[in-house]
């Protein structure tokens, strides 16, 4: 469990389930998968009313995980995360796998500048120098790898020569 207490009294009504699962979208958004879990820690007596509480809160339209999920993956990616990494948060968060692969294939993804997240993370850990030092850049590799990105993004953020390509991605010194 959770650290939530289990009601275990036999007459719990649908009301105090759809009471519960309105307490929780107050505060954050859940996956189905998690609404589901907390419901089941809750109240292990009435798996019989959970799949009438998920179908009312799918009714009011208060969940909608492919919405959630684009929304995550926008909000990893803006904190400088790679697909990877991101991908990794989103199992953890309990999308499906179906979920994740459709916001990953999404438009929104197709378009997203990792490259400019990747770029901005080295300037910010290693400055525009170029890399003299195999080891630094070895680590500089080894610290964008960590957050996901892939291999071509960190082979052109790594080799990225901000007075030639500056114009290119917009880069000033403002924007470091």
């Amino acid at each position: 469990m959770n650290g939530t207490k289990p009601i275990s009294k036999k007459n719990v009504e649908l009301s105090d389930l759809n009471n519960y699962v309105f307490y929780l979208l107050q505060n954050m958004d859940y996956t189905e998968n998690k609404i589901r879990t907390k419901l089941k820690d809750r109240f292990p007596l009435q798996p019989e009313l959970h799949e009438d509480c998920i179908a009312k809160i799918y009714s009011l339209g208060l969940i909608n995980d492919d919405k959630f999920a684009l929304r995550f993956f926008l909000v990893q990616a803006r904190a400088k995360d790679g697909i990877q990494k991101i991908r990794q948060k989103m199992i953890a968060k309990g999308f499906t796998s179906e979920t994740i692969n459709d916001t990953l294939n999404s438009d929104e993804v197709a378009n997203f500048d990792f490259l400019r997240n990747a770029i901005s993370l080295r300037v910010k850990f290693y400055g525009t120098e170029p890399f003299t030092d195999r080891k630094k850049r070895d680590k500089a590799s080894r610290k964008l790898l960590g957050k996901g990105f892939s291999f071509d993004i960190i082979g052109k953020a790594l080799n990225y020569n901000f007075e030639e390509d500056e114009l290119e991605l917009g880069f000033t010194d403002s924007n470091y």
